[in-house]
């Protein structure tokens, strides 16, 4: 693929959960502890 005859910068698809943590902290206000919490839990 090119675009403007060169190479079109291309990045790799984010990870399945890579940005669970970002979402539910900007988008949900969930705190870094209740985070934690759910990660030791085995649910993120």
């Amino acid at each position: 693929m090119r675009v403007d005859g060169k190479p079109a910068r291309l990045k790799p698809s984010p990870l399945l959960g890579q940005h669970s943590a970002e979402v539910l902290s900007d988008w949900l206000g969930i705190g870094a502890g209740e985070i934690a919490a759910l990660k030791s839990e085995g649910v993120l």
